[in-house]
């Protein structure tokens, strides 16, 4: 495989392998082609950074919302994310599982919350590297640190992803939708967004992201 090639000091497992089975699991979605057929049609990839839309209500209707409502306690929502990405950066969670449908092959690195340590900080090393190939559907579990998916092809990367409702938006003054877990509240940067980054990404930490990735920040050569 020439991206292992490429990156001998990651191990590129396949999402397809029993060990991504710790993270997430594969999706067989009926609405997948269109939702990928939405994606390449309505958006765009920037030529630099990532953009991410929580929600695209032109996207939603019944057909689709029953066929996923099964994987989630709450109305969803159904936004993208396209980018350049090539490196961790941070590690983020929900208090909902997450569904991504990838037009393009990428690359994820994960890990569990179960891997931070007692001070909520987490060594690059115990983050694992995975592979999707295009026109895939997974989920991931709730309990997966996760964050932007890393580009394979020159172009960038362009995903779907589907959330609880208002998940990622931006915080409201007395307007509480989701329980806070009080172990993490510290990490909150939006609704339902729990985040932790790596020191180097300045843009998180000049946010108040507190800088809990420690060792290298893991970099994807294409």
């Amino acid at each position: 495989m020439k991206l292992q090639t490429l990156n001998p000091s990651l191990f590129i497992e396949s999402v397809f392998s029993p060990s991504f089975t710790k993270y997430g699991k594969i999706l067989d979605l009926n609405c997948s082609k269109d939702l990928i057929s939405k994606l390449d049609k309505d958006t765009t990839i920037p030529e630099k950074g990532n953009v991410y839309i929580p929600y695209i209500r032109e996207w939603e209707n019944d057909k689709i919302f029953n066929e996923i409502s099964s994987h989630f306690d709450e109305e969803i929502e159904i936004g993208y994310c396209n980018g350049q990405n090539t490196e961790l950066n941070a590690l983020e969670w929900h208090s909902c599982n997450e569904i991504n449908i990838y037009s393009t092959p990428v690359v994820l690195f994960l890990a569990k919350l179960s891997d931070l340590d007692d001070n909520f900080k987490i060594d690059s090393s115990k983050v694992k590297t995975f592979y999707v190939p295009k026109n895939t559907a997974i989920v991931l579990y709730n309990s997966t640190l996760h964050f932007a998916p890393c580009k394979v092809e020159k172009e960038g990367f362009k995903a779907i992803i589907i959330l609880s409702n208002l998940t990622n938006t931006e915080l409201e003054e007395n307007n509480v939708k989701f329980n806070v877990d009080k172990k993490y509240e510290q990490f909150i940067l939006k609704n339902n967004k729990y985040i932790i980054c790596h020191k180097d990404a300045t843009y998180l930490t000049k946010q108040g992201v507190k800088p809990n990735i420690i060792g290298t920040n893991l970099k994807l050569t294409i």
